[in-house]
């Protein structure tokens, strides 16, 4: 079925300059870039070669359908024009386009011009195994000058991280965040945002970090409480485990509501000591009541909610 562009995706193909296109995928953007490359090399006023298009992409598989779009849509055309030479001209000219991945066209741009660079024409890309040996070889230098400094903050961060067994969870999160700063588009920029968050003097309770430790504690907090709250409501339904398990529930209840309004309040002293000190009353026995099923329940909630 030939391809109808709908009004939006018209304009796309037809504006000149700079287009950004977003949209989901499966929504026609290959199908509107083939024909904005088409418009291009067929206009009668400017025309451009196939071979002067960059065409990059992120897969090979991408290059190689969006290559394989623009000669079937050639041919297609071709067939129904045979004697137009433009065409047959874009048809000989796009197997030297360049429709290729980032990496592809990058590695090409070095190779013709590594001389400019400095670099050995014989130079090599370096695979994952290469580069993992190279980042083990950096970090280990960079450890051995910090452990022959005896940087206090170094000590400091070692400490932090569990350094009674061994430095391994530094290194990996190193890694990490290498890993992470690597696919971004300025990598010096966020890390200099990130050191602010925990150098800009402020109150622990107001750094960004703090508030998402807030705010997941009080999704905890509150999802005992609901536990708690439903197995209360239940064991209100029969007097022997209104007697024996309500008066815990009850209390239970109550210390989360406290480290709740502390959680809210952004206390980080006070909600550490009543996190760190908190334990649900013990339910007490219940014996001659046939319910068990209800017993489970209301024990299984109690035991999640201590849990949390």
């Amino acid at each position: 079925m030939a391809f109808q562009p709908t009004a939006e995706q018209q304009n796309a193909i037809d504006a000149r300059g700079t287009v950004l296109v977003s949209a989901a995928a499966g929504s026609g953007k290959t199908a509107v870039l083939v024909e904005r490359v088409l418009r291009r090399m067929l206009d009668e006023r400017e025309p451009i070669d196939a071979d002067r298009f960059l065409i990059v992409t992120f897969t090979n598989a991408a290059a190689a359908e969006m290559r394989a779009r623009l000669s079937e849509k050639l041919a297609s055309l071709l067939r129904e024009q045979p004697e137009n030479a433009r065409l047959l001209r874009q048809q000989m000219l796009l197997e030297s386009a360049h429709v290729c991945t980032i990496d592809s066209f990058c590695q090409e741009l070095v190779r013709d011009h590594f001389e400019t660079l400095g670099l050995s024409s014989d130079f090599k890309i370096a695979g994952d195994g290469l580069m993992d040996l190279l980042a083990g070889e950096a970090m280990d230098a960079v450890l051995d000058r910090y452990y022959t400094a005896k940087d206090a903050d170094f000590t400091g961060l070692l400490e932090a991280l569990g350094a009674d067994y061994g430095d391994g969870t530094l290194t990996d999160a190193v890694r990490t965040v290498y890993r992470y700063i690597r696919s971004l588009p300025y990598p010096d920029e966020w890390m200099d945002a990130a050191l602010a968050r925990y150098t800009d003097g402020g109150r622990l309770e107001d750094t960004p970090w703090a508030r998402a430790v807030f705010a997941r504690a009080q999704e905890t907090v509150d999802a005992s409480l609901a536990r708690l709250s439903a197995a209360a409501a239940e064991a209100r339904g029969a007097q022997k485990l209104m007697e024996n398990y309500l008066p815990a529930l009850l209390a239970g209840m109550e210390s989360l509501r406290e480290i709740r309004e502390t959680l809210a309040a952004h206390d980080w002293d006070r909600s550490f000591s009543l996190l760190e000190g908190f334990s649900l009353p013990s339910l007490k026995a219940v014996r001659g009541f046939d319910d068990e099923a209800l017993k489970e329940r209301i024990k299984t909630a109690r035991k999640e909610s201590a849990d949390d």
